[in-house]
């Protein structure tokens, strides 16, 4: 017994609208690949925001370094200079020679850092660099000129 064409366009809006239907499978897959868009997008903007403030964190480290550097310095070398001042009886002479040396040992000690922070960003990026026909990299010295002029 075939059914009417009125049954049949009912069975066929309810096996559309029953879960697992062929258009519900669709549905599905479409929305689970906007889900997967959506989420690639998030997860690079917030990589960008992280290298940001990562990047800012580092700055504010170093700023604050340099100022405990330099505080340090100045604070130890007035220090010096009072006791030796109070000592021995020559009230600003030894205060004014050691506030110098504490600045000029504080300077140092910043130059000192950076230097090192510089070097070590150096050699990251001579580890980095391709290797020579000799087998050095890229900077090092050997006498040879490099073969990718």
């Amino acid at each position: 017994m075939m059914p009417s064409p009125r049954k049949e366009k009912e069975l066929r809006t309810l096996q559309k609208d029953r879960p697992g239907g062929a258009d519900e499978q669709a549905r599905l897959e479409e929305l689970k690949a906007r889900i997967e868009r959506f989420k690639a997008t998030r997860g690079s903007r917030r990589k960008g925001e992280a290298g940001a403030a990562r990047d800012a964190g580092a700055a504010l480290n170093t700023a604050v370094r340099l100022l405990a550097e330099l505080a340090a310095g100045i604070a130890f070398g007035l220090f010096i200079g009072y006791w030796l001042d109070r000592w021995a009886g020559t009230r600003p002479l030894f205060i004014v020679l050691f506030l110098l040396i504490g600045l000029a040992a504080a300077v140092r000690n910043i130059m000192r850092g950076e230097m090192k922070t510089r070097g070590s960003e150096k050699d990251a990026e001579t580890e980095r660099a391709p290797l020579h026909s000799h087998g050095g990299r890229k900077g090092e010295t050997c006498g040879n000129p490099p073969n990718d002029v």
